[in-house]
């Protein structure tokens, strides 16, 4: 989770240098051409090893509380502002001995020409250019920031990416959000919405309909055997496929968030030895673990404080 912090303080960072030149600079602002609204979650590829959303709206202070954190001078007031322009965060995160990496996606309200103002030169961002044909005779042209090891794109307006193979990630984002056929070349410029999808149901259990915001932060891991002892402190071979999770406040207590967890096993029986290790590491009773199917167990009502939200995300 530490590693969730350390991107989302750099990439929030580099989003409030964008705001606060905009606040004092007088920028003509040129809106970009209407397009199609792209889910920002078919950006991320499936080579990740964790998968993670964090809606705003689940916690008023979370965001702003990890760019106060992560920008020097940055009163409460002022991370309050910025963290009202972010709706949504999707990441995926790599791991392994040697490195790690991320692919992160924002759905956010920043207009995109900003962009050069903040991300110059002078202020240590390279600056370089995808240009993608949206038309028989139109094209499209992405900038890519770069600086320590990051690099980031904005997508429209309410859009901005960043990390590993961004290119790829421009390229997925353009040729959904303007499909066209060449006729000249005879290029199908189209992808389908499941194209690169996440697998074992990871797209379906992390995609957050703004229409009808389900408030939870959620994540899924495909390689669980990396993730589940940051979870209960120490190493097991639960043979699992994936687990998945979310965290959401507490009705009854508004000091205290829930978290509930979904792991598939491989095979059923490791399921004792799993749900015995569960119940003993967060304190929990039969009915707050059990069986939905042979091989998937539920571990509901893991209690953590808000506080320790915060520690989990903000560095």
């Amino acid at each position: 989770m530490r590693i969730f912090s350390a991107v989302f303080a750099t990439v929030f960072a580099t989003i409030f240098s964008l705001l606060f030149v905009a606040g004092c600079k007088s920028v003509e602002v040129v809106r970009p051409e209407p397009e199609m609204d792209v889910d920002s979650l078919l950006l991320l590829d499936n080579k990740s090893s964790v998968y993670l959303r964090i809606p705003a709206n689940v916690d008023e202070n979370l965001i702003s509380r990890i760019l106060q954190n992560s920008v020097q001078g940055l009163s409460p007031s002022g991370g309050a502002f910025i963290a009202e322009k972010i709706r949504v965060v999707y990441a995926g995160i790599s791991r392994s001995r040697t490195s790690t990496s991320f692919q992160l996606v924002a759905d956010c309200s920043i207009p995109s020409s900003l962009a050069r103002h903040a991300f110059s030169e002078k202020n240590g961002w390279s600056e370089e250019h995808i240009a993608l044909k949206s038309g028989e005779n139109d094209e499209r042209l992405y900038s890519i920031y770069t600086a320590n090891d990051i690099s980031l794109s904005f997508l429209g307006d309410s859009k901005v990416c960043a990390g590993r193979n961004i290119d790829k990630m421009i390229e997925k984002y353009h040729r959904l959000a303007f499909p066209f056929e060449d006729a000249s070349s005879g290029e199908n410029n189209t992808l389908s919405k499941g194209v690169d999808s996440l697998k074992n149901g990871a797209y379906q259990y992390l995609f957050y309909d703004k229409e009808n915001p389900d408030g939870t932060i959620r994540f899924f891991t495909p390689r669980p055997q990396s993730f589940l002892p940051m979870l209960i402190g120490s190493t097991l071979n639960f043979n699992l496929v994936y687990v998945c999770g979310e965290l959401f406040p507490d009705k009854k207590n508004s000091d205290q968030i829930i978290m509930q967890l979904e792991l598939e096993f491989k095979d059923e029986k490791y399921i004792p030895f799993g749900r015995g290790a569960l119940s003993v590491s967060f304190g929990l009773s039969e009915s707050d673990v059990y069986l939905e199917t042979p091989t998937h167990l539920i571990v509901k009502n893991i209690k953590i404080s808000r506080d320790q939200l915060y520690r989990i995300f903000v560095l």
